[in-house]
């Protein structure tokens, strides 16, 4: 059976104990059968070949595993087009369904009078709205609104500089001082409205001052009454 040099897979003749291509000593352990051109012996090490492959320059199981990873590309393309179409889908869900926060406080004034929802209608005031409405049913507030319809459009927006919010809001826009200070943004709003009531309509221009109080975005009830 012919017999080959460990290091370089050179075929080697019988008897030598040098191999004439590399200089490697010829173990005495019996024949080499291992093909020319693979990698040299397999030690302990789980079944990893830790030798050299023959005209490789010295090349270990590490390059071989990096360069095997970069052919296959198997996890990398997949999970960076996932990755992407999920940013893509929470953008989208966001821009339908959420909207920017300083412009709810405008929806919920919109859709309170046009549904005589006396609920959404508070929701876009703070909290001192509640003593203005305080034992004031739905149902009045149904009969009130029952005649009316509005649009509301925001057209332009000023964010108010955070440095001067406070101020702002209070030598401006005669916002309270208890408020004013609980505010943490605020933006001043253009709107385009059109009030019809009996089929009569009115349009107008105006601007709402809308602030972020906890976290929530709201019109200050002095603002609007």
């Amino acid at each position: 059976m012919a017999k080959f040099c460990t290091k370089c897979g050179k075929e080697l003749k019988d008897g030598v104990k040098f191999c004439p291509s590399c200089g490697a000593p010829v173990p005495n352990a019996g024949p080499n059968t291992q093909a020319p051109g693979t990698a040299g012996s397999w030690q302990n090490t789980g079944g990893m070949n830790t030798g050299n492959t023959p005209g490789d320059g010295g090349g270990n199981i590490l390059s071989s595993a990096s360069q095997s990873l970069k052919a296959s590309n198997l996890p990398i393309k997949p999970i960076a087009i996932g990755v992407a179409a999920l940013v893509v889908v929470v953008i989208l869900f966001s821009f339908i369904f959420g909207g920017k926060g300083y412009e709810k406080p405008i929806k919920y004034l919109e859709d309170g009078i046009n549904n005589a929802d006396l609920e959404t209608f508070l929701k876009a005031f703070d909290s001192d709205i509640a003593k203005y409405y305080s034992g004031y049913g739905e149902d009045s507030f149904i009969d009130e609104m029952d005649d009316y319809s509005i649009s509301l459009k925001i057209v332009d927006k000023e964010r108010i500089d955070k440095d001067d919010l406070k101020e702002t809001l209070k030598d401006d826009y005669g916002i309270k001082a208890s408020t004013a200070r609980k505010a943490t943004d605020g933006y001043i709003l253009e709107i385009e409205g059109e009030l019809t009531e009996d089929d009569e309509t009115d349009e107008s221009e105006f601007e709402i001052v809308v602030i972020k109080i906890d976290g929530e975005w709201k019109i200050p009830t002095n603002f609007f009454l």
